[in-house]
């Protein structure tokens, strides 16, 4: 099994499929109030910088995702094996991370999402604050939004969650406190997997192992031992490119131009997600009504959502069926991803 391949929206977003045939919304509507609810809107941002998933496979043998800085979303590091992709991803990461320490995205989100939620129907916000850790109680009714950014397992492609839940005054593990609550998404367009080496990449590996070869004294080249590593490894020039290898071009793509690519992918997911946000705050649909509308197919299979916007090369969709009805994506226009 190639776990490289397991990673899916649905994982991603933190959804967990319900065995259930009860339609069952992921998103409830805001309450609209003669009076406004009076409160503070809290922006968590947990993650200190980039990050990607890293599959884990636990003592079960099934596959989990893991965090960078240690968010486990299922299973545990009990095997060489894990310790081996974590070092292997947090290798692929640093430079990554490194080029991205000036971009303030706690910032960029910040100024971005205070702009967002000024004018909501049924909330008016008096606070604002930017925390790191999560609050389990609310002195007051409380706008949470939740952050999280990563590049996906495989390292194609780049998404950013946004959870966000109205709370009254009170725990928050008190569910007759939550008043709203949905999840948003965006997903970048996935970068192309290279599986092959150019042409000009094997002649130039094989004419550095024989110059190498050519330069190593007489007694050495007659050496039974050296010409078969010369053998091998001019074969393994020839071979397809190894899942590290793999794994290296595609972070050496986020890594040009100082990091150019993630910058502008982050950039566009707060924009897209402000504005979904936005969408959100103001829609009075109860949620049952969404399981009416009409799904999107594509040939026989159903994508379960429907397609809210066009934007230029991407589309804003909601979900109208499955297990995460009401929630919202931003998606490539090209791509069948579906937002789960």
């Amino acid at each position: 099994m190639n776990i490289l391949k397991l990673t899916t929206i649905a994982v991603v977003m933190g959804l967990t499929a319900c065995a259930s045939t009860e339609v069952k919304p992921y998103r409830s509507a805001p309450q609209f109030l003669v009076n406004k609810t009076q409160g503070t809107v809290n922006l968590n941002i947990p993650q200190q910088e980039i990050e990607a998933i890293v599959p884990i496979v636990d003592s079960t043998a099934a596959v989990a995702q893991y965090g960078l800085i240690g968010l486990v979303v299922g299973g545990a590091i009990d095997s060489s094996t894990n310790t081996s992709n974590v070092e292997l991803y947090q290798k692929l990461m640093a430079p990554i991370q490194d080029k991205m320490l000036a971009f303030n995205f706690d910032g960029q989100a910040n100024k971005m999402f205070k702009a967002a939620t000024v004018n909501i129907p049924w909330f008016e916000a008096k606070n604002y604050t930017l925390t790191k850790k999560a609050q389990e109680d609310f002195a007051e009714p409380t706008l949470s939004i939740t952050l999280h950014y990563r590049l996906t397992t495989d390292l194609s492609s780049l998404f950013v969650i946004a959870e966000v839940e109205q709370h009254h005054a009170g725990p928050k593990k008190d569910s007759a406190a939550l008043t709203y609550k949905n999840k948003f998404g965006y997903f970048s367009k996935h970068l192309p997997i290279k599986t092959f080496r150019d042409p000009e990449e094997i002649e130039a590996t094989k004419k550095e192992l024989w110059q190498k070869f050519n330069a190593r004294p007489e007694h050495v080249k007659k050496d039974r031992n050296v010409k078969l590593k010369l053998n091998y490894a001019l074969k393994k020039a020839d071979d397809n490119l190894s899942h590290e290898e793999q794994l290296q071009h595609l972070a050496n793509q986020w890594l040009a131009d100082d990091a150019k690519l993630v910058k502008q992918e982050l950039n566009n997911a707060l924009a897209d997600l402000t504005a979904m946000i936005q969408m959100d705050l103001a829609d009075t649909t109860a949620p049952l009504d969404l399981v009416k509308r009409t799904n999107t197919e594509m040939g026989s299979v159903s994508l379960n959502y429907e397609v809210v916007q066009k934007l230029e090369g991407r589309q804003i969709v909601r979900n109208v069926r499955g297990n995460f009805i009401g929630t919202l994506c931003s998606i490539p226009l090209t791509e069948n991803i579906r937002c789960e």
